[in-house]
């Protein structure tokens, strides 16, 4: 939702990390990107659990998105 407001919604096959890359690009601040895309590959390829530090991961990426928010790409 985040990147589609933004005209970046994931394409088809490309893959989490990719569209993460793809993502920093345009806003290179997103630090928490490359982890997040980890472990979304992970939770659609693998049948390991998501490691201890998932929900850190997922409230940093979440702190990025809110302060990007205003951000404009370009």
């Amino acid at each position: 939702s985040w990147s589609a407001d933004r005209d970046l919604a994931p394409t088809k096959g490309e893959t989490p990390t990719e569209f993460a890359r793809r993502i920093k690009e345009e806003f290179p601040q997103a630090a928490s990107l490359d982890r997040l895309a980890i472990l979304v590959t992970r939770l659609a390829y693998s049948n390991r659990p998501l490691p201890g530090d998932a929900s850190a991961t997922l409230k940093a990426n979440w702190q990025d998105m809110e302060r990007l928010a205003g951000v404009r790409n370009g």
